[in-house]
């Protein structure tokens, strides 16, 4: 094929493949402005005919699987995760919840109630749930009872039937590798990251065999079985594309460009996973000269999924990826041809994969302190050696936690449950006041991770009910507090902000005797009522006169245990704070307490609809932002 300006496959398709990935990030709340962005874009920066990115636009817009509420009670097993699966039926696709691993490909019949899968509001959370909806799913079902009706034959299911003669540790180290059925991974390595290994390896075995071109076929044939085989995984799917395109006489930053944005049109989902993310970067900046700049992007990509930057991963990629390729060939030769011994072949090889986490730099470039970053980068693109000084700028950046270096206190979506973080700049303080519930572990630990936060200075649990202290043991065991306030009479050991607790009762009463917060940040007045009741708010503004504060944590979720018309008139907050997780639970917040609010004009936020809620402090002012997107000025 000859390359000529005219031709629709040279015709920017760097250009294309932007204005894709920008379509896939966007439309899903704004499907028509996106649209019409890319549309203005095209024509504004290509000055071509819209054809183009009209019909990639459409191909991505076009419905693959209905958003409706499944109306059917059986459906064929596509793909097995440590705890779901994913069902299709026609139209259909959803996650079935079960306690036990169901045969792959098979037909099976259930029985339960669907549920819709919804967005869990958070600054940093991984959004499993805007996966799902990308990826067709929007409904799931913890399935009451599972029959399956009919196996088929497949090569997975003779793989899965192969694997379970196998005996423990060897069955799960099977399981991993050549099923991905794992209780933990790291989804930089999934994807089919073991296949684009296999191939690695394959293509350097047959080069000493046959010639250039026939390896190509050969290669081509190998990665459409297995594609057939796995249901063509991202990174198969990625290599399948770009050694097709390899056959054209499209110079290879076109081929890289073509080859990502297939993908994308065959699995718009996996635009929204690292393990296209990072090796697509990797991709676009294969050129020697271009190393800093892949370093950066890719840093900056890891920090996005995983709130940390781990540099060896990215210099030790090629190297994973030959070990991956190398375990999933010893699995193959294990189960079909001869028993070999793969603890001792598996340990040094898993070893060497867990050394790529070694060197870890906390936070999450999601900060404010990106709007300094990026015209910082952007200064360096016309200098010599600028990619060099953006890397190290992103370095020292992440190490000195520039990325967040304001103030704040943020209310954290923990659900039905209290957890409230408060930071001096650059964490030189950091306070936690209680920990939620212990299901929120990973919600909480991924906050902090984001932040840069490596150690607490202060833990305060208000109580020991469950959903305030559930999580005080990794706290204490992972970011080492100095000081741990259980109860009356303990000293915070922080300087700023200067902490009081305003409550004297200490009885049996675990919510009556809650530990509350009372201070003071730049130029706010907060006040956090853990679970007290009435009976507390009288004792305390009783004692304290004309106690007032500008932000106030509602105490017991909004139930109308608290928040008593004596209390808000005297405190007068300028904001109400609620956490609390799903009404149909609880019925938090209580309706008479809205309308005491309402009938105050005082306007309210709720963890369980805003998601995290941060009020960062600023010169002059306080910005309050959340993560639904709301956001004012507070001052």
């Amino acid at each position: 094929m000859k390359r000529s300006e005219n031709s629709f496959l040279s015709d920017q398709p760097m250009l294309l493949l932007m204005e894709a990935a920008f379509y896939l990030f966007v439309s899903q709340r704004f499907p028509f402005i996106s649209a019409l962005l890319c549309i203005f874009f095209w024509i504004i920066r290509s000055k071509e005919s819209a054809v183009h990115i009209l019909l990639v636009i459409g191909l991505l817009a076009f419905p693959r699987w209905s958003d409706q509420k499944p109306e059917v009670h059986t459906g064929f097993v596509r793909e097995i995760r440590s705890a779901y699966c994913i069902v299709e039926n026609g139209e259909y696709r959803f996650l079935l919840y079960t306690g036990e691993e169901l045969p792959y490909d098979s037909e099976i019949q259930f029985t339960g109630t669907f549920s819709q899968i919804d967005r869990q509001e958070g600054f940093f959370r991984f959004h499993f749930d805007d996966w799902c909806h990308s990826s067709g799913i929007h409904y799931g079902i913890d399935a009451s009872s599972v029959t399956v009706v009919r196996e088929h034959f497949s090569i997975r299911r003779l793989i899965q039937k192969r694997i379970d003669l196998a005996e423990d540790p060897v069955r799960e180290m099977l399981k991993a590798n050549l099923l991905n059925i794992k209780e933990k991974g790291n989804s930089v390595y999934e994807g089919g990251f073991s296949f684009s290994g296999l191939f690695l390896i394959l293509d350097l075995l047959l080069k000493y065999f046959v010639d250039r071109k026939k390896r190509k076929i050969i290669m081509t044939v190998t990665a459409f079985v297995i594609g057939v085989v796995y249901r063509f995984p991202v990174l198969v799917l990625m290599y399948l594309s770009s050694t097709l395109l390899s056959f054209t006489s499209l110079s290879r930053n076109d081929q890289s460009s073509w080859s990502l944005l297939i993908v994308l049109l065959i699995c718009p989902g996996s635009l929204k996973t690292i393990s296209f993310l990072f090796p697509a970067v990797l991709k676009l900046t294969s050129r020697e000269k271009d190393r800093y700049a892949s370093f950066t992007a890719s840093m900056m990509i890891q920090s996005l999924f995983f709130y940390d930057m781990k540099p060896l991963h990215y210099f030790m990629y090629g190297i994973l990826k030959g070990i991956s390729g190398v375990l999933r060939l010893i699995s193959l030769i294990q189960l079909f041809l001869i028993r070999i011994p793969l603890i001792p072949l598996f340990s040094p090889l898993n070893s060497m994969m867990k050394a790529a986490d070694l060197i870890a730099l906390n936070g999450s470039v999601c900060g404010l302190g990106i709007v300094f970053f990026l015209p910082l980068i952007m200064s360096f693109l016309h200098l010599r050696d600028g990619a060099k000084k953006a890397a190290a700028a992103l370095i020292v950046f992440q190490l000195a936690g520039l990325f967040h270096p304001f103030a704040e206190v943020t209310f954290i979506n923990v659900g039905q449950g209290d957890s409230i973080l408060v930071r001096m700049p650059l964490n030189s303080q950091n306070v936690l006041i209680d920990t939620g519930k212990p299901s929120q572990e990973t919600v909480l630990r991924s906050f902090l991770k984001a932040k840069g936060i490596r150690k607490i200075h202060t833990l305060i649990i208000t109580h020991s009910d469950d959903d305030h202290s559930g999580n005080m043991d990794m706290i204490i065991n992972e970011f080492h507090p100095d000081s741990v306030i259980t109860e009356h009479g303990q000293n915070p050991m922080c300087e700023r902000p200067v902490m009081f607790d305003l409550n004297r009762i200490s009885d049996d009463d675990e919510n009556r005797s809650s530990v509350i917060q009372y201070f003071r940040l730049n130029g706010l007045r907060y006040l956090m009522m853990a679970d007290a009741d009435q009976f507390t708010e009288q004792s305390v503004i009783s004692e304290y006169g004309d106690l007032q504060c500008d932000v106030l944590k509602l105490s017991h979720h909004g139930s109308d245990t608290g928040s008593c018309d004596r209390f808000l008139d005297t405190v007068r907050p300028s904001l109400a704070v609620v956490s609390a997780g799903s009404y149909s639970l609880y019925h938090h917040p209580s309706p008479e307490v809205i309308q005491r609010l309402l009938k105050r004009h005082i306007p309210w936020l709720e963890t369980k609809q805003e998601g995290d809620i941060s009020v960062i402090c600023l010169p002059g002012f306080n910005l309050m932002l959340t993560s639904a997107g709301k956001i004012s000025v507070l001052k």
